[in-house]
């Protein structure tokens, strides 16, 4: 996964996390204004602005999730992107609620939010000091504006995207640094008959398992719900569904130093018209958004 496709996702997921104190004080509020003529919008349409926004987070409602972003935000990515973005918030919190909600600034046209979530992974380390969000008063709603605040420099994002990790083979794992690995072992096609009387398979969708292996070399136990996965297809694209299995395992709680954990997640594409090659993207959310994203190319027998 290339380091700019995962800057678009850490994006889209800065929805939530630059309302939790991050932000900026670079002078983008110069440069990035309301367009000349909005009458402006209420502080009470702010806050069901950003309640609105997160309900759409929570639902996986990514078409209201883009509409939500400023017009200069849209611009920066699709829906797509948002959908995936989306889908990885809720893989990895599930529903996201505010603890803490304040305005910082409000005229009006321009607004600075801050607020907490509880989850210290998206609350910012900058506390009480963090800048938070911006959003502006467009196309008669308020809409969320940090976009432009959540960009690396290009020099910057040209040196990770050298060190990105290549595509890596089925067996073969990807190693952290830290004594944590992950390896995708392979895909394995689930037949019909071994479904569940209340599984469900999309018409036209062969139902997959990925199957993959984390090891905790380190030295601190390591908590399981920090991984999730994402599938594509990898010959002409094609939307990979998740599959909610009756009997389906989920990864939580923590693996000692020293262990392994094997699992499984079940997915399905049409292969008929995707085929059955597929690009398995492993992510690891640790203190960083950016940290590496080791990708798999792997084939249904």
């Amino acid at each position: 996964m290339t380091r700019t496709r995962r800057l678009l996702i850490a994006a889209a997921t800065a929805t939530v996390v630059t309302l939790t104190g991050c932000g900026s004080d670079d002078g983008t509020d110069d440069n990035r204004s309301p367009r000349q003529g909005e009458a402006g919008g209420t502080e009470d349409d702010l806050l069901q602005a950003i309640d609105d926004n997160l309900a759409a987070i929570n639902d996986g409602d990514a078409e209201a999730v883009f509409a939500s972003r400023s017009a200069a935000c849209r611009e920066e990515a699709t829906v797509e992107e948002a959908a995936e973005a989306v889908g990885l918030v809720g893989a990895l919190y599930g529903e996201i609620s505010f603890e803490t909600l304040e305005v910082l600034e409000f005229d009006g046209t321009t607004a600075r939010v801050r607020g907490t979530t509880g989850i210290e992974a998206l609350d910012s380390d900058d506390g009480e000091e963090g800048e938070g969000a911006r959003w502006i008063w467009e196309e008669g709603a308020w809409r969320d504006d940090s976009c432009g605040e959540d960009s690396d420099d290009e020099a910057e994002d040209a040196d990770e995207a050298a060190t990105a990790p290549s595509d890596l083979p089925a067996g073969e794992g990807y190693d952290w640094g830290d004594g944590i690995s992950l390896t995708v072992d392979g895909v394995t096609e689930m037949p019909l008959d071994s479904l569940g009387e209340y599984d469900s398979v999309p018409d036209g969708h062969t139902p997959f398992q990925v199957e993959m292996t984390i090891v905790n070399d380190g030295d601190q136990p390591l908590e399981l719900d920090e991984f999730a996965i994402v599938v594509e297809g990898a010959t002409n694209g094609g939307t990979v569904d998740s599959l909610y299995l009756m009997d389906q395992e989920y990864l939580e709680g923590r693996l000692a130093p020293g262990e392994s954990k094997e699992h499984r997640e079940a997915y399905s594409i049409d292969t008929a018209a995707h085929g059955r090659d597929l690009v398995v993207e492993g992510w690891r959310y640790t203190d960083e958004l950016g940290s590496d994203t080791p990708t798999w190319v792997v084939t249904i027998p």
